[in-house]
């Protein structure tokens, strides 16, 4: 008899796959938490610190704390939105780009490698249902 796959266990799934990226990044002396952030400061058109929160699931004043201490080191600026006054666009700087780029460059090489071993189709198809869970899962927590 086939043994049917329970939703525990497909949590148990997703949390080994969250828990692989926080050890593989503290094996690197990389700040797992940060890698979201920058990689919103990177690949989020015209992003803000509300946009990097709602993408990545994380606290507004988290992204605030890591954005600031950017701005310390003069990596970002802010502009105002123009769409909206009330929120403030984050601008990297050539300085920030490059070091943002560079603290990704390890993340990617190690995505990339697990999608090519993996292969396009099986990616396409993962992303597929993992979206469609999480679109459920929020269904289910708004009704």
């Amino acid at each position: 008899m086939k043994h049917e796959i329970t939703i525990n266990e497909v949590e148990s799934v997703l949390c080994k796959i969250s828990s692989g990226y926080t050890i593989w990044a503290n094996k690197k002396g990389i700040d797992p938490f940060k890698l979201d952030i920058y990689s919103g400061l990177v690949n989020i058109d015209n992003p803000t610190q509300k946009l990097i929160a709602e993408k990545y699931y994380l606290p507004k004043q988290s992204v605030n704390n890591v954005v600031t201490g950017l701005v310390k080191k003069g990596m970002v600026s802010f502009k105002v939105n123009p769409d909206d006054k009330r929120e403030k666009i984050i601008l990297l700087t050539k300085e920030g780009r490059t070091y943002l780029e560079e603290c990704l460059k390890p993340e990617n090489n190690l995505n990339k490698s697990i999608l090519k071993n993996l292969g396009k189709e099986k990616v396409e198809q993962l992303y597929k249902l993992l979206n469609e869970y999480g679109d459920e899962l929020h269904k289910e927590i708004e009704d």
